[in-house]
């Protein structure tokens, strides 16, 4: 699949917010919100957490590879859910850049 038919599939956006630190009171404290296209997927499948335990994953945002995310980070889906993210997947394309990065919420 060529790269723009690719980014053709994302029509939804979703806004990340970076973490930064925990603040005195040991709350998650974050960056500035960006927003992204992304394809959001409503899927429940199991998946492995930061700690490797296997956890229930009901929806799945595909992101461009150029965006950078990660677990502690926030996101806020198109209906203004923020859920928690349980992994990130980077993958590859043929020659080993990263192509696209799912996450799994």
């Amino acid at each position: 699949m060529a790269e723009r038919d690719f980014l053709e599939w994302f029509k939804q956006t979703v806004t990340i917010e970076p973490f930064i630190g925990v603040n005195a009171y040991a709350e998650p404290q974050y960056g500035l919100p960006a927003t992204y296209p992304a394809f959001v997927q409503r899927k429940t499948k199991l998946v492995r957490d930061r700690t490797g335990r296997e956890v229930v994953s009901t929806a799945q945002m595909y992101l461009d590879g150029t965006v950078s995310v990660g677990v502690q980070d926030r996101i806020t889906l198109p209906d203004g859910s923020q859920p928690v993210i349980l992994s990130v997947e980077v993958l590859p394309d043929e020659t080993g850049a990263t192509h696209h990065v799912v996450v799994n919420t």
